[in-house]
């Protein structure tokens, strides 16, 4: 067949590599479409974890306690013989003065000998355990000794630390085929006892006039606020006392008993801060600037002032060698304390008037809900709430859920690459 103008095998031909070279260049568009549009709807995501928050009020706290000073003429090196925290009973040994250096340092190693001499004869005295019985004083001392960790408590720490020290060392002694022999390492103690006391120890002891607990640290706040009637404090009696700078104390003091179960903490809070606080309410305080010790505390009383302040007096009972030794102390009163969902502030959305974020299942985009309970420059806490399994409810976000924090013109249903 002959065609006008030409042959129509050539002209075939020609048509067919016409579409040949489109179907390239489509195909060539069509993959650097999906190349560089997948680039562009590449997304960034991390993973949703629980955060335990506190919402705290930062302050001052004045520590009053009942405190009264053990005042005594000393004329030598005082050895004090308790630890601050301490209990004291009327009439005990609190404190020696040594007439000079050298007796000082006599008597301190005279009581570290008798310390270890008392220790030797207790494992001495252990010597007939039985394995079940030796066992479960182990594992009361170790759970003892890990109490003692959590709570921060390092004074009750190493008097545990010794103590299960010593009962390994005596399960060990025990059931051993050459047992440990202490009577001679007790009789070397004793004989070194001796020739201490030879040298003539001149030393005067002091005794309490009070029970209560004991602290060395007099620092002159004891008498800036009357313990008494502490229900009616005043701001301005608080602010004062934390302004201060103290009251000269007696030259011959040696210390102080705090003589009350109960002691109390001070603050002056602006009113907007308080919320809906009320006597009785208990609450945790963290004290120093990182919180290094935390203690609970009940709201004894509030008194508020007429310049939009109120004087907050928590009660406490518990004491410890930190404790005794507070005055004036940089705080954070914890309000509140709850568990919520951590989201990188970046992510949070508003989509149809609701506060959200997208997440991705697979690589498909989807929309949750959240509810801000607490908000920080780089992050929000959302509040963990459970989905409806009917599905009619609104969908929330969920622990563990894969949150977008990089992403451009996102919207539900989505399909997006990592």
């Amino acid at each position: 067949m002959e065609y006008e103008g030409g042959n129509f095998t050539s002209v075939f031909s020609s048509k067919k590599n016409v579409l040949f070279i489109t179907a390239g260049i489509l195909a060539i568009v069509l993959l650097l479409y999906y190349f560089f549009g997948n680039m562009y709807d590449a997304v960034k995501t991390e993973t949703v974890y629980s955060l335990d928050t506190k919402k705290s009020i930062s302050t001052k706290l004045f520590a009053l306690r009942d405190e009264k000073l053990l005042e005594n003429e000393a004329n030598g090196i005082v050895v004090p013989l308790v630890n601050n925290g301490d209990k004291l009973a009327k009439g005990d040994l609190y404190a020696v003065v040594c007439s000079n250096t050298q007796d000082a340092e006599s008597f301190m190693k005279k009581n570290q000998i008798q310390n270890d001499i008392n220790r030797y004869e207790k494992l001495n005295g252990r010597q007939n355990l039985n394995a079940l019985e030796a066992d479960k004083e182990i594992d009361l001392s170790f759970a003892n000794l890990l109490n003692a960790a959590y709570q921060g408590n390092y004074k009750k720490m190493k008097s545990f630390t010794d103590d299960f020290g010593d009962r390994l060392t005596s399960r060990q002694n025990a059931f051993s085929s050459q047992p440990l022999d202490f009577n001679v390492k007790i009789n070397l103690l004793k004989e070194e006892l001796r020739q201490i006391d030879a040298t003539g120890i001149s030393v005067q002891g002091f005794n309490s006039e009070y029970s209560g607990y004991y602290s060395s640290n007099v620092d002159g706040y004891e008498k800036a606020i009357s313990y008494e009637n502490i229900d009616k404090i005043t701001t301005d009696q608080i602010e004062n006392a934390i302004n201060s700078s103290g009251f000269s104390t007696p030259p011959e003091t040696l210390g102080k008993v705090i003589c009350n179960f109960n002691w109390y903490l001070l603050a002056v809070i602006n009113n907007s801060e308080l919320a809906d606080l009320k006597p009785g309410d208990k609450k945790q305080i963290l004290i120093g600037r990182n919180g290094e010790i935390s203690l609970d505390a009940t709201v004894y009383a509030l008194n508020p002032s007429e310049s939009g302040k109120t004087a907050i007096v928590f009660m406490c009972n518990q004491m410890n060698e930190d404790y005794s030794q507070m005055r004036i102390e940089d705080a954070s009163i914890v309000m509140n304390s709850y568990k919520g969902l951590k989201i990188k502030s970046s992510a949070v959305r508003t989509v149809d008037n609701l506060q959200g974020v997208f997440i991705l299942q697979g690589n498909v985009v989807g929309f949750r809900q959240i509810i801000t309970i607490d908000s920080r420059d780089d992050y929000v806490v959302a509040k963990i709430l459970a989905n409806q399994t009917d599905n009619k409810g609104p969908d929330y976000l969920s622990l563990y859920d894969e949150v977008i924090v990089e992403g451009k013109n996102l919207y539900e249903g989505k399909i997006v690459r990592r």
